[in-house]
């Protein structure tokens, strides 16, 4: 997601799959820490999107269970929840298990 007044500073991103990513110091949770993926990059001023947070952690606001966290598509299914998406119980999700 993007706000219009700042078209290059994403507001949440979401990593599914890829490498881990390394916080930067700071004082705020997880600060200086590796983040595994899945993980969500929240924006905000001081930091932009340089920040992961777990999925299951408090600030992500996302809440998802381990067993949630080991299904990709419903981790997507909540991150487009997260993002108030409407109609989602409409859409037919897959997996390419070739892929992994």
């Amino acid at each position: 997601m993007r706000d219009k007044s700042f078209k290059d500073y994403p507001l949440l991103r979401l990593d599914i799959i890829g490498p881990p990513h390394i916080n930067p110091e700071g004082e705020f949770p997880y600060a200086g820490e590796r983040i595994e993926c899945p993980h969500i990059h929240i924006a905000e001023e001081r930091y932009a999107a340089k920040r992961a947070y777990p999925l299951n952690e408090e600030y992500a606001k996302m809440y998802l269970t381990n067993d949630q966290l080991s299904d990709l598509v419903e981790i997507l299914k909540e991150f487009l929840k997260y993002c108030n998406v409407g109609n989602t119980n409409t859409i037919n999700f897959s997996v390419q298990e070739e892929l992994f």
